[in-house]
């Protein structure tokens, strides 16, 4: 994971972008967690002090253990799009496998993916402590809400709300899915001299072999879902079911 963050950080353009999410993902939020787990379950039982930290922390925990996983979804993603690379050119008539992607989940995967999906079932499940309050505490927190509740929709604003929201999420989902959200190329320039080990006399010979095009591509969600039940349906190792079962459950 570091070193995939190093390098999207190298590449310039959104890459810095790129490589904090990643980082942000897979290390801050789950040790942010494992933090806040044991600060709550040591002041369970506290003072009432400790006991509304504890109920916060809890709270917190649930909303963010959603979040803790999404470059699962980028790094299977990433594999698709590697696997799009295999190209096939026209020699004197014939058809040659010009070049092959080849991308594999090994065992980090399932041991990564394994870790999100239960660190979340076991986080979702658990118990959040009970506020203590007096009298006054909730004669006020009582007051507050009343003064919420007057602000919020009711009946058929709230139902016409609820549509309107529903199909703008419907709306983007399936644009989203639709859309590509990682591409791939080459840019052949530096290899040529100065800058490059082959001379500029060979620019015409090597452009022949049309390597920019062919190593030119972009991959969307629902390609690689179709992808992923293609190889699933084929036999496909383990780590392929265990993707495709993310995407199914998590994404659709």
């Amino acid at each position: 994971i570091g070193d995939f963050a190093v390098g999207l950080a190298q590449e310039g353009g959104m890459g810095w972008f790129g490589a904090i999410m990643v980082v942000l993902y897979a290390m801050v939020i789950p040790a942010v967690k494992l933090v806040l787990l044991v600060a709550a379950e040591l002041w369970r039982n506290g003072s009432p002090k400790q006991v509304r930290w504890a109920r916060k922390f809890v709270i917190v925990l649930k909303a963010i253990s959603k979040w803790a996983s999404p470059d699962i979804f980028a790094y299977v993603v990433l594999i698709h799009l590697v696997r799009s690379l295999t190209h096939e050119i026209d020699v004197w008539g014939m058809p040659m496998e010009a070049m092959r992607g080849v991308g594999e989940l090994r065992l980090g995967f399932t041991g990564f993916a394994t870790f999100c999906v239960f660190s979340t079932i076991a986080t979702l499940g658990l118990r959040t402590p009970d506020e203590p309050q007096d009298a006054r505490e909730v004669a006020t927190e009582g007051g507050a809400s009343q003064r919420y509740l007057r602000w919020c929709p009711s009946g058929k604003s709230l139902v016409a709300l609820v549509c309107v929201l529903f199909a703008a999420f419907a709306v983007f989902l399936c644009t989203g899915l639709q859309m590509p959200c990682m591409a791939l190329s080459v840019n052949m320039d530096p290899m040529y001299e100065p800058n490059g080990p082959i001379p500029l006399s060979m620019k015409g010979m090597v452009e022949e072999f049309h390597l920019e095009e062919i190593s030119k591509t972009d991959v969307s969600m629902w390609a690689c879902i179709i992808e992923l039940a293609s190889r699933v349906a084929q036999g496909g190792g383990p780590n392929d079911c265990i993707a495709l079962g993310l995407y199914v459950v998590f994404v659709i």
